[in-house]
């Protein structure tokens, strides 16, 4: 096991390194105008609910709260010089909250200092860059509001992923330790980007901001000539349409595109993994024209083994027949249990198997794919590859192989 390997185990009975990339994350959320903001908000004479979030007004106070004792907490975990401040900070905003339950659209701006006592210093300047930058309008008050709402949000997802942010920590003190090689470093520094990709999945408040706009208002031509732009956008960045060749598909359904999902069904035995292939051979061959460098599709396979899935590919890809591979797998194992049991050196054999089993991969996969886009070929036990699996095995070969996967194809 590395280093990396038992720090990820024992981190939490680990002190954090003092250069943290966890720490500086957490940091953002404890400045002083942060604080202010949420001070600003609380102050201002409106209601929570009406900011046009679903959540309630008690629910977004509660929110509030929620946040503040959790960063007491983490900050105290992560030994920050500052932890007195902050615990001064966010008392002074816990109050605020509390007299704004109490005394709802009474607590103010002006009269605040009427309600609450103040001795701190660090809970005083906070307390006098909110009321300096205090909120002027409702529209603004909504906006602050939601926007506050969203980086709180951030924090949360933060610490989802603190694990592997800590790892980044321990990785960048083990690279300098003489006892871990240039090569244990490497396969370390790759693991992790890897789980960082499928961290990813857990930031989904950056889909919302990278989407900020989820509806649109349709009503002259200015506004229509927004949505155009958008649609241009994906079209342009994120789209993807196959010709599948077969005429109930490209015909009944117009063939397939991005972020959609195609189930084959059957009985069993009769031909769907068979099936499943020869449509991917098909995609390849009517769509060869429109895949880019370092393009893939992925064929995952839940039943049978990788050996046996090879056979079928070679067989349709190659354009041979089944019997005449599935022969060749069995007269090549005769040969080598022959050569055994003469006691004779099975080398050659086996030298002379590697060539025709080259000649036979080459020709089937340069047949449909020109070398042009790859085909992987993933096997996983049945019940034992979820689709959360799934999106780390296509992070993966992003990192590991740079392929682009354009497809998925499950057996």
């Amino acid at each position: 096991m590395s280093n990396l390997s038992l720090a990820a185990t024992n981190s939490s009975s680990q002190l954090t390194p003092k250069k943290s990339l966890l720490k500086s994350f957490i940091s953002n959320f404890t400045s002083e105008t942060f604080f202010a903001e949420i001070a600003s908000i609380a102050l201002y004479p409106a209601d929570f609910g009406s900011s046009g979030t679903l959540m309630k007004s008690d629910s977004i106070t509660n929110y509030f709260k929620d946040f503040l004792k959790d960063l007491v907490i983490t900050t105290g975990k992560y030994n920050f010089t500052n932890q007195t401040q902050i615990r001064r900070q966010t008392e002074l905003l816990n109050s605020i909250l509390n007299v704004r339950e109490s005394t709802p659209m009474v607590v103010s701006y002006h009269n605040i200092y009427q309600y609450i006592n103040v001795p701190d210093l660090a809970a005083k300047n906070v307390l006098k860059l909110a009321i300096d930058s205090k909120i002027e309008s409702l529209e603004k008050f909504k906006e602050n509001l939601n926007n506050t709402l969203n980086i709180i949000n951030a924090y949360n997802e933060i610490k989802a992923i603190s694990s592997n942010l800590l790892l980044y920590d321990y990785l960048a003190e083990s690279v300098g330790q003489s006892g871990q090689s240039v090569f244990e470093s490497v396969k370390d520094y790759r693991d992790l980007v890897i789980n960082s990709y499928n961290d990813l999945s857990k930031l989904q408040i950056l889909n919302k901001i990278d989407n900020v706009k989820d509806y649109y208002v349709l009503k002259d031509e200015k506004t229509t000539k927004v949505l155009a732009n958008t649609l241009v956008d994906y079209i342009s960045s994120s789209y993807n349409f196959f010709k599948t060749g077969y005429q109930l598909f490209d015909q009944y359904v117009d063939g397939f595109e991005s972020a959609s999902v195609h189930v084959v069904s059957a009985p069993s035995n009769h031909g769907k993994s068979i099936f499943l292939i020869n449509l991917l051979r098909s995609i390849v061959i009517n769509n060869i024209k429109d895949f880019e460098e370092n393009d893939a599709i992925v064929l995952l396979t839940l039943e049978d083994n990788i050996p046996k899935v090879i056979r079928r590919i070679s067989s349709i890809f190659g354009n041979y027949k089944h019997n005449v591979i599935k022969g060749l797998y069995r007269e090549s194992s005769q040969q080598i249990r022959q050569s055994q049991k003469l006691d004779i050196g099975i080398r050659q054999v086996q030298d002379n198997m590697l060539e025709i089993f080259t000649s036979v991969l080459d020709n089937s996969i340069k047949e449909v794919t020109q070398f042009k886009v790859s085909v992987v070929i993933k096997y996983s036990s049945e019940n034992s590859f979820s689709p959360s699996d799934l999106s780390k095995f296509v992070d993966q070969i992003r990192v590991t192989d740079n392929l682009n996967t354009k497809m998925i194809v499950l057996d």
